[in-house]
This record gives C-alpha cells, sequence and structure tokens, in this order.
C-alpha cells in the first residue's frame, strides 16, 4: 500500500508540474499519513485488551520500539525545526506509549 501511495504521488506531481515546493509539501502529506496508520495500527487490538484485561495481544518490543523511534524523530524534528518530522512522530511517540501502558497494566503476571 505504501509503495503505491508513493507511486501515485510521483505521478501527481509530473502530471500536475507542481513546483518542487508543493511536490514538497505533498510528499510530506503522504509521508504523515502513512506514518499515522504505521502508528495507529497497534492500537486496533486495545479494546480487546482492556475488555479481557489481557495484554497477550501487546508485543511489548514492538510497543516500546514505537515509543522509542517517535521520541528520537520527534527530537530530530525539533532539532531541525521541521513540523513534518516533530509532529506526527511525537502524536506517535504519544499512541505507542498507550499501548506500553496498556501492556504494562494488563500483562500476565509471571508465576
Amino acid at each position: 500500500m505504501a509503495y503505491v501511495t508513493v507511486v501515485l504521488a510521483t505521478i501527481t506531481v509530473d502530471k500536475l508540474k507542481l513546483t518542487s515546493i508543493a511536490s514538497n509539501n505533498l510528499y510530506g502529506w503522504v509521508g504523515n499519513v502513512l506514518l499515522m496508520i504505521y502508528y495507529t495500527a497497534p492500537l486496533a487490538t486495545l479494546k480487546t485488551v482492556i475488555s479481557t484485561r489481557n495484554a497477550d495481544t501487546i508485543d511489548p518490543r514492538l510497543a516500546i520500539a514505537g515509543v522509542l523511534n517517535g521520541l528520537f524523530w520527534l527530537t530530530y524534528g525539533i532539532a531541525i525545526w521541521d513540523g513534518y518530522v516533530a509532529i506526527p512522530n511525537g502524536i506517535g511517540a504519544l499512541l505507542a506509549s498507550i499501548s506500553t501502558s496498556c501492556w504494562f497494566a494488563f500483562r500476565a503476571k509471571a508465576a
């Protein structure tokens, strides 16, 4: 899906003869939409986790990696003062923190 989206964006830039600023904005928006899909996908399981009070469907390594990834890119986005990088990754770090928190709250206790 991501590949098709980028190809369609490239065709759009070519056919509309967009300026470099407009094409950069288009690629930025496409990238951010794909990034939000990446960060929100693990949230689909949270309803089940909360209702069953069982976090077996959450991969803790993926959740923690999402938090770290979002925080690192947020820091970079702030350092270069780029909202296309900082804002979606800050939101992503927050969303991944929610998954991580649910895993900590509802994980199976060691016997």
